[in-house]
């Protein structure tokens, strides 16, 4: 069937339709939009937005896949180190134990075999005679079994040296002395540094009777290990505190029922801490003993007491006055208060008046004065007798 004449046309193909929409778009996003064959907006945001991500998954893999290959290479780098270091001790160990073991069969030291088929080592201390042993030497000398950590310590012992000597005679054992065990002499005599006085100490350090410098604070002798620790510097930072603190002097707390008082009653000059006048106890926080009579605050006894405050007041003022005296030196350590002296006798001393008998009073007479005792007996010696001529 034939169309009418000047009816609707065909609609476009949808080929020309993303080729307007491709056209419409930069370089960069038409070639997006072809490879993925994309023909409208959303799409095409979605399809960059997941480029992006894999973009970034990418650079982070790469990025993390770098780092572990640099870990890598430095770890093996150490390993190859450590190894290096190892094997040149090694070596250096082995050198030093050849040479060892060269002068110890020099010093009549035999080298132990082992034995497989009895598991146990032997020595053969003289042609033909062998000796169970349980080191890797034996020293024929001293009836002893070294091994070769400890050979070179055996073979510099006094014991040995002894030994040695009276074996093969004293100028051989000087002689078989190796170079590096002898005394070496001294380059430069360099002058000592003067000794500490105690004097030039520091405050938080005293010399001991045995020469030390110990550590106040701590009570430990002082070296670069204790200075070193966190326990040091805490106690030193509060000894120093109570030092600046004995030559500021204790400021009065504002609180009138607060005070620094000695925590050694019966040492004035010991380390004051804050106490509680009204409560008697020992300030260990900012709260439990704080407020003021017309707003209490604190713990519950003290609340009560500052309830009560005009009736403890006189008697806090009181204690007060002994550790922060009005108008005194806030250094001044709080002493027991001292006793008045007694009153001065008067210069011209009144008499005294006689008592006078009322006239009612009967007369009275003198006493007589009393009887005197009878002078003591002597005492006779009934062994003695007297004979009459």
């Amino acid at each position: 069937m034939v169309g009418k004449k000047g009816g609707k046309g065909a609609e476009p193909s949808s080929g020309s339709t993303k080729e307007q929409f491709w056209s419409s778009l930069s370089a960069e996003d038409a070639k997006l939009a072809k490879a993925w064959d994309c023909g409208d907006l959303d799409n095409l945001q979605r399809i960059k937005a997941k480029k992006e991500a894999d973009e970034k998954k990418a650079r982070d893999q790469q990025y993390y896949t770098m780092k572990q290959n640099e870990r890598k290479q430095q770890w093996e780098k150490e390993e190859a180190k450590k190894q290096r270091d190892k094997a040149r001790e090694e070596s250096k160990w082995l050198s030093d134990l050849e040479k060892t073991k060269q002068r110890a069969l020099r010093e009549r030291v035999v080298e132990a075999w082992y034995d497989e088929s009895q598991g146990k080592s032997y020595a053969e201390i003289v042609p033909g005679t062998w000796k169970e042993v349980q080191g890797e030497f034996y020293c024929t000398l001293c009836d002893k079994c070294p091994n070769g950590c400890n050979l070179e310590s055996h073979l510099n012992s006094e014991a040995h040296k002894k030994k040695l000597a009276w074996a093969m005679g004293a100028t051989y054992a000087l002689v078989a002395t190796p170079a590096s065990a002898a005394t070496p002499m001294p380059q430069a005599l360099l002058p000592l540094p003067p000794p500490v006085m105690p004097e030039d100490l520091p405050a938080w350090q005293q010399m001991g009777p045995d020469g030390l410098i110990r550590c106040i604070p701590c009570g430990k002798v002082v070296d670069d290990n204790h200075l070193m620790t966190g326990d040091h510097g805490r106690r030193l930072a509060a000894f120093l505190e109570q030092e600046k603190l004995k030559q500021s002097g204790y400021a009065p707390p504002e609180l009138e029922y607060l005070a620094w008082v000695p925590c050694d009653e019966n040492d004035p000059n010991s380390e004051r801490w804050m106490k509680c006048l009204l409560c008697s106890k020992w300030v260990q926080d900012d709260v439990a003993h704080s407020g003021i009579p017309a707003h209490p605050a604190g713990s519950k006894e003290h609340q009560k007491n500052l309830r009560n405050y005009e009736w403890y007041r006189p008697t806090v003022l009181q204690q007060r006055q002994k550790y922060h005296p009005v108008g005194g030196d806030p250094r001044a350590a709080a002493k027991a208060p001292a006793k008045a002296p007694p009153p001065p006798p008067p210069k011209h001393p009144t008499p005294r008046p006689q008592a006078t008998m009322a006239p009612w009073a009967p007369p009275q007479t003198k006493a007589p004065p009393a009887k005197q005792p009878p002078p003591p007996k002597p005492v006779e010696d009934e062994e003695e007798e007297v004979e009459e001529c």
